[in-house]
C-alpha cells in the first residue's frame, strides 16, 4: 500500500474523512482522548467550541449513543475472550510452577465483564419484547 492510500485510511479510521462533520470527528475524539483540551486539539477545534456543544442535548446524545456502541463492543471482545479464560483458569490452577494470582485475577475479570454484557443483553432482549407487547396493546386499544 502507498503512503498516500495509508494516510487516507488513517484519516478516516481517526474521524477526518469526508463524510464526517465537525462534530462527529468531536465525539470520536472525546472517546478517544481523556481531557476536552486533547479532543479539541486533536481535531483542530478550540475546547470552548467542544464545551459549548456539549451544553446542546443532541450532541450529548450522539456522544452518549457513539460511547454506548463503543462500549458494546468492548464487551463483545470480552465476551469473546470467555472460553479462552475458562480453560485457562484450571490450566493456571494446576501448574504449580506458574504464580497463578495475577493470571486468575485477569480470567476472573474477563469472565465478569462477559457476564455483565451477557446480562445486558438477555435485558435488552426482554425490555423489547415489553415494548413490542405494550406497542400491540396500545395499537388494540386505539382501534
Amino acid at each position: 500500500m502507498n503512503t498516500s492510500n495509508a494516510d487516507t485510511e488513517k484519516k478516516d479510521h481517526l474521524g477526518k474523512g469526508p463524510k464526517q462533520t465537525r462534530r462527529d470527528r468531536a465525539i470520536l475524539a472525546l472517546l478517544q482522548h481523556g481531557t476536552v483540551e486533547k479532543a479539541a486539539a486533536a481535531v483542530n477545534l478550540h475546547p470552548s467550541t467542544l464545551y459549548r456543544w456539549w451544553k446542546e442535548p443532541d450532541f450529548r446524545d450522539q456522544f452518549l449513543e457513539a460511547r454506548s456502541r463503543a462500549f458494546a463492543l468492548s464487551l463483545s471482545r470480552l465476551q469473546q475472550a470467555a472460553p479462552v479464560a475458562a480453560s485457562m483458569l484450571p490450566q493456571v490452577m494446576a501448574h504449580q510452577d506458574t504464580p497463578p494470582g495475577s493470571v486468575i485475577r485477569a480470567c476472573d475479570s474477563i469472565l465478569s465483564h462477559a457476564e455483565r454484557g451477557f446480562e445486558l443483553d438477555v435485558l435488552e432482549a426482554r425490555f423489547s419484547k415489553l415494548e413490542k407487547r405494550h406497542s400491540e396493546e396500545q395499537d388494540k386499544s386505539a382501534s
